[in-house]
């Protein structure tokens, strides 16, 4: 997988303890236990840390395609 896959990856083992047996990139937010509010925070970290938006993804996406949004946000792609 991607860096933005890591980063997102490493941000939920760090802050919500998540275990990396549970993360897979099919994983959903939601299957961990996060919600939208959990989801705000990411997006203000990465925002604040990286200067990247988590725009359009919500608790039932995937880590894959949270990652995938990331990427395009660094290339500077519209996510589809």
């Amino acid at each position: 997988m991607t860096d933005a896959y890591q980063l997102i990856t490493d941000y939920l083992h760090d802050r919500f303890d998540v275990s990396p047996a549970e993360i897979t990139e099919h994983t959903t937010f939601d299957a961990l236990g996060l919600d939208s509010l959990d989801l705000a925070e990411i997006a203000v970290i990465l925002r604040k840390a990286h200067g990247l938006e988590l725009d359009g993804v919500r608790a039932a996406s995937t880590l894959r395609e949270a990652a995938c949004r990331l990427d395009e946000a660094r290339s500077g792609g519209t996510p589809a």
